[in-house]
């Protein structure tokens, strides 16, 4: 059985596969992470409709994403972060850098967790549609 959104999602994936490659190639030194970030407590969302909760959610992991931008970028790591992935209403961002940029990822404000990610489930995510194309900067 064939849905109408999975050529898009197909092609998301291959995009997303082709960019990886592609910085890879060009910088052997990358790796993939996942950087986990804070989430609003449930005491903030529990009066919030699940579509209210959503966007809330959407809209916490752009900021928090936008400030990791301007953190890698006031103190010198741009040239060692590839990409950060899109924000999504989780409170996960997929990042390729060099492994002193995903350590110092820990310091920033708003960060958990940084983990490397298995190239598996890099490819089933992608395979998937869940990992659109990662913006570069």
């Amino acid at each position: 059985m064939t849905r109408k959104h999975e050529k898009p999602q197909q092609e998301r994936a291959d995009s997303v596969m082709s960019d990886q490659e592609s910085a890879r190639d060009q910088r052997p030194d990358l790796i993939d992470v996942w950087v986990t970030m804070e989430r609003p407590s449930s005491e903030s969302l529990e009066s919030l409709q699940r579509d209210e909760r959503y966007r809330a959610l959407h809209t916490v992991a752009d900021e928090q994403r936008k400030a990791l931008e301007q953190w890698i970028a006031d103190h010198g790591l741009s040239e060692s972060v590839s990409s950060i992935g899109e924000a999504t209403a989780f409170n996960l961002l997929f990042a390729t850098l060099t492994p002193e940029a995903a350590a110092a990822l820990l310091a920033a404000p708003g960060v958990v967790a940084v983990a490397p990610v298995d190239e598996s489930a890099i490819q089933l995510l992608a395979a998937r549609g869940f990992l659109p194309a990662a913006p570069q900067f």
